[in-house]
Parts: C-alpha cells; sequence; structure tokens
C-alpha cells in the first residue's frame, strides 16, 4: 500500500512538473468498480474545483 501511494505521488509530480494545464485531483474512491453513484459524486466534485 505504501509502495503504491509513493508510486501515485511521483507520477502526480511528474504530470505537474510536465503538464501545460493546471492538474486537479479527486478523491480516491474505495471500490473495485465505480458505479453511478461514484461518477457522480466525482463529477460533482469536479464541478465544484473548476
Amino acid at each position: 500500500e505504501a509502495a503504491r501511494a509513493d508510486a501515485q505521488r511521483r507520477q502526480l509530480a511528474r504530470l505537474r512538473r510536465r503538464a501545460r494545464a493546471g492538474v486537479l485531483t479527486l478523491p480516491f474512491v474505495f471500490s473495485p468498480a465505480l458505479g453511478v453513484p461514484d461518477v457522480a459524486a466525482l463529477g460533482a466534485e469536479l464541478a465544484r474545483r473548476l
């Protein structure tokens, strides 16, 4: 788990360094598959941040 979190942090840092646009992050969804409510919640969070 710690190794995965570290890899994700490194990927995010690399993306932020190289992206020409701002990078937004969304909350992690602790579910093996995204359902409609999960996607709706992520969409609402994204809309709020934009």
